[in-house]
């Protein structure tokens, strides 16, 4: 049974809001500043949503390999947690776009900004919950491993395998499609 410093853990995961908030801001400039192929793995090539989704999981998966060195024999549930925050920021920065521009009818970069920080603040108090809860049964850490391990690759491979779908093209394409 883990002993679990609840205070511990909680200074990690502020520290982890901080880190994804400030790895992602940098992360969505990186390409651009690089124009290296690469780079386009961890960072968005363009201004599609789907791009941006890769600014919340990198920054999660970077801290986290930090994260797991210092803590992961200190609490339960280590992947689990981060799947799921992972999961969390994605959807709130889906759901919080898709709600607001339905209104809008354009996107407002002050309002994806201040949801990329929400949705972290969500992700990480719901990550701290997963890593002082009861231990989960170990098909549990299976499956978030396995859902994190996919997640990346079909971020990778859809960067340079764009689909022909809207939610891979510029928004600004997106919205002239709309509009027209």
């Amino acid at each position: 049974m883990t002993i679990i410093n609840s205070n511990r853990v909680l200074i990690w995961e502020v520290a982890g809001i901080l880190f994804v908030i400030i790895v992602g801001s940098f992360l969505h400039f990186l390409y651009e500043l690089l124009e290296l192929p690469l780079v386009g793995i961890i960072s968005p090539v363009n201004e599609s949503l789907f791009e941006h989704l890769k600014l919340g999981f990198w920054s999660i998966v970077f801290f986290s390999l930090i994260q797991y060195i210092f803590l992961n024999d200190q609490v339960n549930n280590f992947l689990v947690a981060k799947a799921v925050a992972i999961l969390i920021l994605q959807s709130f920065i889906m759901l919080f776009f898709f709600s607001y521009t339905a209104i809008t009818e354009e996107p407002i970069v002050f309002l994806d900004i201040m949801s990329y920080i929400f949705g972290t603040v969500l992700a990480y108090s719901v990550s701290y919950k997963t890593l002082i809860s009861s231990e989960l049964r170990e098909f549990y850490s299976l499956m978030a491993g396995s859902f994190i391990i996919i997640h990346g690759t079909l971020l990778a491979y859809f960067t340079y395998n764009r689909p022909d779908h809207w939610f891979f093209h510029p928004l600004i394409e997106l919205m002239i499609h709309f509009i027209i």
